[in-house]
């Protein structure tokens, strides 16, 4: 198991009011009904839009978890123990 925390530090939402003031810009409309999102399409914590923001938390830990899959390695002693049952089936 792997956990990454990323404390979001200095004023938080930046990285949304950004990206939603560059949707306004090129004149999409918002939807402000509330029963959906704020803009078609919009998620503004999709991957895309890290190197823009590479200290957000979501970008920061998404580059930690890229790292820790680039050069973590498993020990052969390790791999050859049996599965165990997870809720949702066997790993």
């Amino acid at each position: 198991m792997v956990k990454v925390q990323c404390p979001e530090r200095g004023i938080t939402g930046m990285r949304e009011a950004v990206l939603a003031d560059k949707r306004l810009a090129t004149g999409e409309e918002p939807d402000v009904s509330g029963k959906g999102p704020f803009f078609r399409d919009w998620n503004p914590d999709a991957q895309e839009y890290d190197a823009q923001f590479p200290t957000h938390p979501v970008s920061r830990a998404r580059q930690t978890l890229a790292h820790v899959a680039r050069s973590a390695s498993l020990d052969e002693a390790v791999a050859r123990l049996p599965k165990f049952e997870l809720p949702g089936g066997t790993l």
